[in-house]
């Protein structure tokens, strides 16, 4: 349905369109040369942690009982495996499990529900765990354990014996409530530290469809913030994308077109061709009285001072250049 919706159909609607971008090319944020649509597994993944989150904070509710007493009566949820015959509904919520792991962080209360070397709770950590050693494997004591008999601050010889020196350091170095506190979760990818739906997918994303921060396109961005029709914001995301139905990208795709522009007959026509280089498009500038302006002057006049040819041109360049 969405393939249909934007690569069109032929006239008899049995035709498929071209594909110029992938879903994937297309799911990435307006800032990073997408449309920013969201990708429909990686939303319903998301949609999958809430559930889960829900089960974590609300161990009342009706269905966090009845799921806890169903597949997972002697554990967490986050600790719960898949089963060989289990429900539909819970081999959902048990795939998106493994991805709300990654952006949690537990928080230190009284230290009896956090794993010392097996949850993420030490904030000084790049992925909050203790490092990754064998001396690690088969131990399961808790936080409340590394204490101090009957006192509530770190039993340091203890640690430096049952810790490697590094993660012993840093171990040292977290604060003990002094309050009689319970071990909480919070959600690293929203400052409130509650899990939402639309942080959890960027975390999901980001995760499986990683984009350098060097690779993000400055100009694209600013695109979308003009004062201007959509329409005209859209065909310069087009352009600069380089999936206008230009001859020589149709022939590149199977299209059986010659590539010959069909007014000079000389050239090839691309867009560089179309658009700048060609006589008729620096005729076309000079009667409709076009000029260099940046984006400051774009944004500011919007569509008052700036007619839509003058504002492609100018916006086509200057990505153009940016490339």
């Amino acid at each position: 349905m969405f393939n249909n919706y934007l690569r069109g159909t032929g006239k008899a609607g049995n035709q498929k369109g071209l594909n110029w971008l992938s879903w994937k090319n297309m799911s990435y944020a307006k800032s990073k040369r997408g449309l920013g649509f969201r990708d429909l597994y990686g939303f319903n993944i998301a949609l999958h942690d809430k559930h889960i989150w829900s089960f974590l904070h609300n161990t009342n509710s009706l269905v966090s009982r009845l799921f806890k007493a169903r597949f997972f009566s002697n554990s967490t949820i986050l600790k719960a495996g898949k089963g060989r015959k289990s429900s539909f509904i819970w081999q959902c919520l048990w795939t998106g499990k493994e991805e709300l792991i990654g952006g949690f962080i537990w928080v230190l209360g009284n230290g009896d529900d956090i794993a010392a070397t097996k949850d993420p709770w030490l904030r000084m950590k790049m992925n909050f765990y203790v490092e990754p050693n064998p001396f690690y494997d088969g131990r399961n004591e808790v936080i409340s354990s590394l204490f101090c008999p009957n006192e509530k601050k770190w039993n340091h010889s203890l640690i430096k014996d049952h810790f490697l020196k590094e993660d012993a350091d840093v171990i040292l170095a977290v604060h003990i409530p002094q309050r009689d506190i319970t071990d909480r979760m919070v959600w690293t990818r929203f400052n409130s530290g509650v899990y939402n739906t639309k942080s959890g997918y960027h975390h999901w994303f980001n995760k499986h469809f990683w984009f350098g921060t060097a690779d993000q396109c400055v100009r694209c961005k600013k695109v979308w913030h003009l004062q201007v029709p959509h329409k005209v914001k859209v065909f310069i995301w087009r352009f600069c994308r380089n999936v206008i139905h230009v001859r020589r990208r149709l022939s590149a795709r199977g299209a059986r077109v010659p590539i010959t522009c069909p007014i000079c007959l000389n050239d090839i026509e691309h867009m560089t061709h179309l658009f700048f280089n060609y006589d008729f498009a620096g005729h076309f500038k000079h009667h409709v009285g076009l000029r260099e302006c940046g984006f400051g002057e774009i944004k500011k006049s919007g569509m008052r001072r700036l007619s839509p040819p003058r504002l492609l041109w100018t916006v086509a360049s200057k990505c153009i250049q940016s490339d």
